[in-house]
């Protein structure tokens, strides 16, 4: 059944942040092939299929030593229902980014996605947070992005996602700047990490 026909049916915010873990993928203990429908279901949820990465780009992503990823989990269905993962930028920017500054002390975000459902109920702020935490650990002082900064429907009063970012990261953006991009309007922040990964 699909609950997007049936929106008195969707799970309210509570009862999502009620069910749903975050948990720290190693690849070590859970291989690719066991979680590749959940993320790709989750990309194309998220992006639909034209501006999704591949599973190609997404698994060697998530067999990255290098990569740190964070995913929320539907302890009731036990799906993965979200994912965030970010590289350092010294092995995430590509030739044809030669203006960003590559720096051992930064990591790049490359994608954070929800599946259609459990987008707007608040679940990305732990999963972000977790993310945070563990690029601390791991002895990074700043994170980057691009985030899109156009909406799905442009009468909504929906925020972008650049908008939300700016808002919650606050004085803590260091740099900014809006850009064309092959998935449409953007936004490249560099962001300063929390010292100690805490508030």
């Amino acid at each position: 059944m699909n609950l997007e026909n049936f929106p008195n049916l969707k799970p309210d915010s509570q009862e999502l942040k009620d069910s749903c873990i975050v948990e720290i993928y190693d690849p070590k203990k859970i291989s690719w092939n066991e979680i590749k429908e959940d993320i790709l279901r989750v990309e194309i949820s998220a992006f639909g299929e034209e501006k999704a990465f591949d599973e190609e780009m997404l698994q060697e992503a998530f067999e990255n030593p290098d990569s740190i990823v964070i995913m929320t989990r539907d302890a009731k269905t036990n799906r993965i229902v979200g994912f965030t993962y970010a590289e350092p930028t010294v092995t995430a920017y590509p030739e044809e980014y030669p203006e960003r500054e590559i720096s051992e002390d930064t990591a790049y975000i490359s994608d954070s996605a929800f599946e259609d459902l459990y987008q707007g109920h608040g679940l990305i702020s732990p999963m972000m947070e977790e993310l945070e935490n563990q690029l601390v650990q791991r002895g990074f002082s700043f994170m980057e992005r691009d985030s899109a900064d156009s909406k799905r429907d442009e009468n909504s009063n929906e925020e972008t996602y650049a908008e939300k970012v700016r808002k919650n990261y606050g004085d803590r953006i260091v740099r900014e700047e809006h850009h064309d991009s092959e998935y449409g309007p953007q936004v490249f922040f560099r962001i300063k990490l929390r010292r100690s990964g805490k508030n």
